[in-house]
């Protein structure tokens, strides 16, 4: 037993970053599957990862953050039932009151207001389940807001995942544009 402590112990900081590359693999691989369900499934791993990254990196505000993110995902795999306007009210209500606490607790300062807003927008994009509009939230708020707080907060999972999700959004609206999709998809 010590000897698995003293291995914890030693090596804290890659296997803090282990979780985050881990967690990074569960959100980049969700947007590679059609049906919403895998897509918020796999981002509830990927929460579930990243909330214990940031706690052992003692990034309060994203770990906080993600533990709503959980909750937030819960509820969307939930479906129909629960997509109610008083549901969405309270899951940002949920956010604003972390965000708060965070920064009363002065454990990360302005950055949780970039974390909160982040999440306030994906939050919302996926509950349009709009794959377009989760995409360009995503892409265009979402990501870059996440990559200045993980630069500053130490972690690289977290960096690499929104370069990733930046990039791969990129990549979907080009090929959307190169086959012509874009018409087809606005008439539907």
């Amino acid at each position: 037993m010590s000897f698995l402590v003293k291995l914890i112990t030693e090596n804290h900081d890659i296997i803090a970053q282990a979780v985050g590359i881990v967690a990074m693999a569960f959100v980049i691989l969700s947007f590679q599957f059609k049906s919403n369900n895998v897509c918020f499934a796999m981002n509830l791993a990927g929460g579930a990862l990243f909330l214990i990254h940031y706690g052992m990196i003692g990034a309060w505000g994203g770990c906080l953050m993600n533990a709503v993110a959980c909750v937030k995902s819960i509820v969307l795999l939930l479906g129909e039932k629960v997509k109610k306007l008083p549901v969405l009210v309270a899951l940002l209500g949920l956010y604003a009151g972390v965000t708060a606490f965070v920064m009363i607790k002065g454990w990360d300062g302005p950055l949780a207001i970039m974390a909160c807003v982040a999440q306030f927008a994906v939050t919302i994009g996926m509950w349009t389940r709009d794959h377009i509009k989760l995409r360009v939230v995503r892409g265009g708020i979402v990501a870059p807001l996440w990559i200045v707080y993980n630069f500053l907060s130490g972690s690289i999972g977290g960096v690499v995942c929104e370069l990733f999700t930046m990039s791969s959004v990129i990549v979907y609206f080009v090929r959307r544009k190169l086959r012509g999709t874009e018409a087809k998809d606005n008439e539907q």
